[in-house]
């Protein structure tokens, strides 16, 4: 009879300590784990989601930038075939070379392939500095010829 009361009183204060320190089954263990991969893949495809949104995006403006530089170009095409200057020949050749830069930014950004985050952000920096760079070239050789 003493063994059974020593039984009992050892199984009611092992159940107290797992209450207390909050001892749970490896079932609940199990679950607890199924549904927190379930949330991380949920938050994981969220994050995937808005980065192809904004790589969408940045096509989308980059695409309008690269126009606007197309049609500036082909205004200044325009202007120099029009005007017999001494500077044309030259002003052709800045312009034409321009035109190609401005082609191959619209293939690096057309040929993009989604590859991480970290490999956007940096493609993105370098992609806006070219953009940049072409921008205010067509725009120092557009001032230059208006003299």
């Amino acid at each position: 009879m003493k063994l059974t009361k020593l039984i009992f009183a050892g199984a009611v204060l092992t159940l107290i300590a797992c209450m207390a320190t909050g001892c749970t089954s490896k079932a609940d263990k199990v679950g607890i784990a199924e549904n927190n991969v379930a949330e991380a893949n949920r938050e994981l495809a969220a994050a995937n989601d808005a980065y192809l949104d904004d790589v969408e995006m940045y096509r989308r403006e980059t695409a309008a930038t690269i126009a606007r530089n197309n049609k500036s170009i082909r205004s200044f095409h325009n202007r120099i075939d029009t005007k017999k200057t001494e500077a044309a020949e030259e002003y052709r050749k800045k312009i034409t070379e321009l035109e190609l830069e401005n082609t191959d930014m619209e293939m690096r950004i057309e040929s993009y392939r989604a590859n991480g985050r970290e490999n956007w952000q940096s493609f993105k920096k370098e992609f806006n500095s070219d953009m940049e760079r072409i921008g205010a070239a067509l725009n120092d050789l557009t001032v230059t010829n208006v003299k």
